[in-house]
């Protein structure tokens, strides 16, 4: 005697969608739509704190990307949440809450529950609360942005419950899809969007019109970042969308829509080369062959499907390949540099590697491997030329050269340039083949030691020695040391990133139970460690505010028991979805969320949370959720 299937699907509740919730969801899709390409630039002025750590312009900045999106996803929230309320107050028969989906979904509610917990009270606690609540101004990412991202979740888990709000989304990834990879056509081949003069005058007011005809793109050659405000934020988006694009093409039986859907791939993937993620692509390289494998397996029409899977992963890498010989062949005509590094010098014979550099008593010490140069100041002939009319760069007869025995060493003529910083300067290097490759130049007080790096070493120098420079050029009479020793091997990995993930394990052993608050990490992470900076990021002119890891990143701004109930979310998602892959019980559309979210989850070991790309994850995560945990036979919908 057969069974029937007893499990129930997401799309089997309730009647029907009632016209004005079809509206809403519809409206919201339009929203994600157009989310991504939301700019709008202000002027606004930062905290002390932030005045303190960053570079402004009399305690102002200016923002186009990041600011307007923190606010837009925060009124999104605070609509989707009035909406949800309004329409259980109003209407005559408000759709009841389903007991048995809260059951089967109470898991992943209490994992929200917690992370909104603990981002509260690492909130509250925080020593910085406005920088908390709104996030740092070189994010916006802040408390308000994690309260928003929680109810756009659960606007995916909720909402887009139904077949044709389902649709809607669907529509969405495919729209957003094709508009980014169009855009990074125009930014790859011609310039970036921001850079023309219509789009200028459209997303500033008249009174900041010469500030946005000013903008100007020079960080990202042969890059793309659209509006995500950094090329690596754009490869976080391809990777969430190419995943679903690819399965929407699988399982659409109208020509038109699997065209579509076709075009969306291909073209998302000129997004994924215009941003040049390394960890985009090798995510892909896991997820996508994977996805690719199930949805054929699981097919009813296996030839079929592996035929348009295998038409849209070609045409996917046929416009990556058009694309990258062609914005070589542009960039080659130009006379632009591919791939500049901002690292430090591979050249080894001119670079004087620095292992250890301490400034005591006024006497800064150098030291690369056994050499080590030691620097004083001779201060009668300082005091001197300090009183007479000496042209500044005469201020390097000052200074006292010696190796580490002792012995004062001799000095030649000397220049350091690079061109790529427009830094040209003259001084004198020891003539010594151990130090030769060192320059140290004066303009009057201000000394430059220029060891080989993409930039140079600042001190000051005074009569009775030298000082070192920390935020808003105030004087320390020491040298910052790392916070950790003995992983210096880890340094280079991810362009950097080791040395930034190392240097925040003190960081993360304060933030065990409560974080630090959002945007909080520049002010707990110990900056100016002019070795660690110099060996991985070639100059010391950097301020460290993000670890650039998504998990590190919440575990410090909201502390490690957010961190753990978030990765339990994630793990509980994955391992369920990839059990009913392995036992046939989810579609290519479940597949392509799965893929998709998983994609992103991986990226983030490279990458931040962005308010420019991490709402549509969150979106994505609450449809995904719903249809993975709810959900053992795929959609009953037949897919257009």
């Amino acid at each position: 005697m057969k069974h029937k299937n007893t499990r129930k699907s997401t799309n089997t509740a309730g009647k029907g969608t009632p016209l004005y919730e079809k509206i809403f969801v519809a409206l919201s899709m339009a929203f994600f739509t157009a989310f991504p390409f939301l700019a709008r630039l202000v002027v606004m002025r930062v905290s002390e704190s932030e005045k303190t750590f960053f570079s402004t312009q009399n305690g102002l900045i200016s923002d186009v990307a990041l600011y307007s999106k923190e606010i837009a996803i925060a009124a999104f929230a605070a609509i989707a949440v009035l909406f949800f309320i309004g329409e259980r107050i109003f209407t005559d028969k408000p759709e009841p809450l389903n007991r048995d989906y809260l059951k089967k979904l109470k898991v992943p509610l209490a994992l929200v529950g917690v992370m909104t917990l603990f981002a509260a009270l690492s909130f509250a606690f925080s020593a910085e609360k406005e920088v908390s609540w709104r996030g740092v101004f070189t994010e916006y990412e802040g408390f308000l942005a994690l309260l928003s991202y929680v109810i756009v979740f659960m606007f995916g888990l909720y909402y887009l419950r139904k077949g044709d709000c389902v649709e809607f989304f669907k529509h969405f990834a495919v729209v957003v899809s094709i508009i980014a990879g169009i855009l990074c056509c125009i930014e790859l081949f011609y310039k970036p969007i921001l850079e023309f003069r219509f789009i200028q005058h459209l997303i500033s007011s008249e009174k900041y019109t010469a500030l946005a005809e000013s903008i100007e793109s020079r960080y990202f050659t042969g890059q793309s970042a659209l509006l995500f405000n950094n090329p690596g934020f754009l490869g976080g988006f391809a990777a969430l969308m190419l995943p679903i694009d690819i399965a929407l093409a699988a399982e659409a039986k109208i020509k038109v829509y699997r065209a579509a859907r076709i075009a969306a791939s291909a073209l998302i993937c000129v997004a994924l080369y215009g941003s040049d993620s390394k960890a985009a692509w090798v995510s892909l390289l896991v997820t996508v062959p994977l996805m690719s494998f199930f949805i054929i397996r699981n097919s009813h029409d296996r030839k079929k499907v592996s035929v348009i899977i295998g038409i849209t992963v070609a045409a996917a890498l046929a416009v990556f390949t058009v694309t990258r010989l062609g914005v070589r062949a542009v960039l080659s005509s130009s006379g632009e540099m591919i791939g500049t590094s901002t690292a430090a010098s591979s050249d080894e014979h001119k670079l004087f590697k620095l292992d250890k550099a301490e400034l005591k008593d006024g006497v800064l010490y150098f030291t690369s491997g056994e050499d080590t140069l030691v620097c004083s100041v001779d201060g009668d002939l300082f005091y001197e030329y300090d009183t007479s009319l000496v042209d500044e760069t005469e201020y390097v007869d000052c200074i006292v050269l010696k190796d580490g025995e002792g012995r004062t060493l001799s000095r030649q003529p000397s220049r350091f340039d690079n061109d790529r910083v427009e830094l040209h300067l003259t001084g004198v290097a020891p003539a010594d083949p151990r130090f030769s490759m060192i320059t140290v130049a004066t303009e009057g007080q201000m000394v430059y030691f220029c060891f080989g790096y993409e930039g140079p070493a600042q001190f000051a120098m005074f009569e009775e020695g030298f000082k070192s420079f920390a935020q808003e050029d105030i004087l320390e009479d020491t040298i910052p040391q790392p916070a950790v020793t003995g992983f210096e091997s880890l340094y280079g990995f991810g362009t950097g990133r080791g040395y930034i993930w190392v240097q925040s394990l003190p960081v993360m052993k304060d933030s065990l139970l409560l974080g630090k608050g959002c945007g909080n990490f520049a002010f707990n992470f110990r900056q100016n460690e002019l070795v660690g900076l110099l060996n991985t990021h070639g100059s010391m002119k950097y301020v460290i505010d993000r670890p650039h890891n998504w998990y590190i990143q919440v575990f410090v701004s909201n502390g490690l028991p957010f961190l753990l109930a978030m990765l339990v979310l994630f793990a509980l998602i994955v391992i369920r979805g990839i059990r009913l892959a392995i036992r046939k019980e989810i579609g290519a559309f479940e597949l392509g969320l799965l893929a998709g979210v998983l994609t992103f989850m991986i990226t983030g070991l490279i990458n931040d949370s962005c308010v420019t790309v991490n709402p549509l994850f969150w979106l994505v995560l609450g449809l995904t959720t719903r249809r993975i945990l709810l959900t053992g036979t795929g959609s009953t919908n037949p897919a257009p």
